[in-house]
């Protein structure tokens, strides 16, 4: 179990594998005695350490006084500090603001580049993922729904785009009974109003066109401007999630 551990490292979004009363840099120096990490190896990690985020700066801070974010920040590096073959990532980034969330990102990929380390995370957050993964693996009530990467995801369950119509002529309304008369499917697009008279047109690619869709829109109203833009990550697994609950059910 010894020599297992050692090739391994771990990182729990609510628990902490720090000191709670001493200063950060001094449960660096005990993981650095635990694990036997040679000084010059030390030395390395810990400036690399400070050019990624700068975590020099909460040397000196007790553990208990560091934000959820300097102490997630602190946690994912003395996981790396031994320079394991795999870490476990659960949660890093759980309630953290936008700015942290970066860092931890930033820690996380580009210690991952360096050392070469596998990641395996797991994560609510699809913005985690969509910044950090090459594989995903998705499980449904102990199903395994996908395993292969983001791109594939992408192209197997993400059918969907959004096209934006900025449309001050005509309302929300109206634009969503022309295009569900001309596209019936129950399945093929659904509309919103969006803000300044845009109106957002989500399309499913598998059962409408989307220059079919945008040629009616086009030839029906006055349309001042377009854009397009492929469907949130967040989305397509809602939609992965709500195929296999219906498959499920039937």
């Amino acid at each position: 179990r010894r020599k297992y551990v050692r090739h391994i490292g771990v990182v729990f979004g609510q628990r902490t594998q720090l000191w709670w009363d001493i200063p950060v840099i001094e449960s660096f120096k005990l993981l650095k005695s635990i694990y036997g990490i040679e000084t010059d190896a030390y030395i390395q990690t810990m400036g690399l350490f400070n050019d990624l985020v700068h975590l020099d700066k909460l040397y000196s801070t007790p553990v208990r006084q560091l934000s959820l974010g300097q102490r997630m920040l602190c946690d994912i590096a003395a996981s790396f500090l031994h320079n394991p073959k795999v870490i476990f990532l659960d949660e890093p980034t759980i309630g953290l603001d936008v700015v942290n969330k970066g860092h931890i990102r930033t820690i996380i990929r580009d210690l991952n580049a360096a050392r070469k380390t596998t990641v395996l995370l797991t994560s609510h957050d699809v913005g985690d993922i969509e910044n950090l993964c090459r594989r995903i693996i998705m499980i449904d009530k102990g199903t395994l729904v996908y395993d292969g990467d983001i791109e594939r995801f992408n192209t197997m369950f993400g059918a969907w785009r959004t096209l934006q119509l900025e449309c001050a002529s005509a309302d929300h309304e109206k634009i969503s009974a022309v295009l569900q008369k001309t596209f019936p499917d129950d399945d093929a697009l659904n509309t919103s109003a969006g803000a300044d008279g845009w109106i957002d047109v989500t399309v499913n690619q598998d059962k409408a066109k989307l220059a079919d869709v945008l040629s009616v829109a086009m030839r029906e109203f006055s349309i001042s401007d377009v854009k397009i833009r492929e469907i949130a990550l967040e989305n397509v697994i809602r939609r992965v999630y709500q195929e296999a609950e219906r498959a499920h059910i039937s």
